[in-house]
């Protein structure tokens, strides 16, 4: 499978219109949005609510995970802002640290929130949040690391027919 995203283009001050290409022919999408599949589609696009740019995953039925999604392969960081700070610097470390994000802005809570791409299961991931004041001075960076174990393999038990009773009994 290989499912090609397109910049999302906001249509109006609540709504971004996404759409992607895929190397299959005709294929059923499931369009996952803040960590649930929010629509399972054929066109190649669709409009999504939000006054951010959102964060969608979009799968193919080709993938093998389409229905495997059940638990939250994402890091969602939160944190109360810190006094001087005008945005916040997220990064993660992907054999370096990447910026993935800058967050401008609270909810009027001074509550800050960050929620990661997909992760890869039975993996480490780490995160760094860093402030930076108005002259774009750094603060003090505050690292994070989690392993996501989201989907077990399902066991495998061995079974054996018992003639004589009828009965099933494990190995």
């Amino acid at each position: 499978m290989a499912t090609t995203m397109n910049q999302p283009v906001q249509v109006n001050a609540g709504a971004w219109r996404v759409s992607w290409s895929s190397d299959q022919t005709s294929p059923l999408y499931a369009i996952w949005f803040q960590g649930r599949v929010i629509s399972r589609q054929y066109e190649a696009f669709c409009l999504i609510e939000a006054t951010a740019e959102p964060h969608v995953e979009i799968d193919d039925e080709s993938s093998p995970a389409i229905d495997q999604k059940t638990y939250p392969g994402r890091a969602v960081l939160q944190w109360f802002g810190v006094s001087g700070a005008d945005y916040y610097k997220v990064e993660q470390n992907t054999g370096s640290w990447v910026e993935v994000e800058r967050v401008f802005h609270a909810d009027g809570t001074g509550y800050f929130w960050f929620e990661s791409d997909w992760l890869a299961d039975i993996t480490t991931h780490s995160f760094r949040v860093t402030p930076y004041d108005t002259a774009g001075n750094a603060g003090t960076a505050v690292t994070f690391s989690m392993t996501i174990a989201r989907n077990p393999s399902p066991p495998t038990p061995t079974l054996t027919y018992a003639a004589g009773t009828g009965l099933l009994q494990s190995a």
